[in-house]
């Protein structure tokens, strides 16, 4: 496989924070799929601080998660969990839900159109989604959940 580099329009969108079109560029440009083209402006993102920390398997917007509805997972502990109407805060203990949904996440990008006009819109990770306390919805990002990470059984 050749190694993929992004030209200086996809370099320029990267350091400006719009990723969601660096990725589109790329993919049309070079007639790759969508992972391989989120894979390389994630990649390069990384190096020139856009975004900071450790990569994660599952970054900005996924499709095909390994979790589905209906599904029993771990919510360990401190993993944070967000539920509406409440801050987000680490899980106390280490506890199984039952997923309902899962959400595929979004990638960062520049928003210049709309009357807010707030600048660099954060990418958000893929969340696995349940019914939490008193029936509100919580969530936890899906690099927080073991089983995203177990081979799938087949049949």
């Amino acid at each position: 496989m050749e190694t993929i580099t992004l030209d200086s329009f996809e370099e320029d969108q990267v350091l400006s924070g719009d990723l969601h079109d660096a990725i589109w560029h790329l993919k049309s440009r070079l007639n790759i799929s969508g992972v391989e083209a989120k894979a390389a402006v994630f990649k390069i993102a990384y190096e020139v601080g856009v975004l900071e920390g450790e990569p994660k398997q599952f970054e900005g917007y996924c499709e095909n998660l390994p979790i589905k509805a209906g599904m029993t997972v771990t919510i360990k502990k401190g993993t944070i969990v967000k539920t509406i109407g409440r801050d987000p805060k680490p899980a106390g203990k280490t506890y199984k839900v039952k997923v309902h949904h899962t959400l595929c996440g979004q990638n960062q990008y520049r928003d210049s159109r709309g009357f807010m006009q707030t600048g660099i819109v954060p990418s958000k990770n893929p969340t696995v989604c349940w019914a939490g306390p008193g029936g509100y919805w919580s969530e936890a990002d899906i690099n927080d959940i073991p089983e995203a990470f177990e081979p799938q059984k087949v049949g």
